[in-house]
């Protein structure tokens, strides 16, 4: 009922009695769809992580039923996860990026969509960051809701700061205990 509402509401229509043409239920459905199609699956909550939560032993096996693009890690914090066109690759505190081939690996916390696209859009110029973050901002219609981005590119530099394995914490040097930077 949500998505008649919703519909009705965009076009000024609150006439729950009033005779929808072809075209609008076609609209409908289509928005439903859409909304079907476009989940989110998370195969633990984040703040298990913040209590100290490094191990679940949910199989990527079991991950890839749900989506083929998304993030999360393995257990114990062994390096950061990355799902990308249905193939996951572990990032190292090393910054190097392998492909996990093993789908009885598991994870703790993984964060994962089909990666639909609903928009293709292309930069025309280079852009700080800040300019990055801000066009980004607008492409996402609420910032209330989650999205998956798939960003191609060539970058001249690339930080990522993760945690690293449970029980094998580095000294960062006041970047944070138990963090890498690469």
């Amino acid at each position: 009922m949500g998505d008649h509402w919703r519909y009705a509401e965009d076009r000024g229509d609150w006439s729950l009695g009033k005779q929808v043409n072809k075209m609008e239920r076609t609209t409908l459905r289509r928005i439903r769809q859409r909304k079907a199609d476009n989940k989110i699956y998370l195969c633990a909550p984040v703040n298990a992580l913040v209590e100290g939560i490094y191990e679940q032993n949910i199989p990527f096996s079991e991950i890839k039923k749900h989506g083929d693009f998304g993030l999360g890690t393995f257990n114990d914090l062994d390096g950061e996860m990355m799902m990308f066109d249905g193939l996951i690759y572990r990032i190292g505190s090393d910054g190097k990026a392998n492909q996990i081939t093993d789908d009885e690996i598991c994870t703790p916390f993984s964060c994962v969509t089909f990666f639909q696209p609903s928009s293709e859009d292309e930069l025309a110029k280079e852009l700080s960051y800040e300019e990055f973050l801000n066009w980004l901002k607008e492409l996402m219609p609420s910032p209330n809701l989650f999205y998956a981005f798939r960003i191609e590119g060539e970058f001249d530099y690339v930080k990522n700061t993760f945690g690293t394995k449970a029980g094998k914490l580095p000294s960062t040097g006041g970047s944070g205990e138990g963090t890498a930077n690469f």
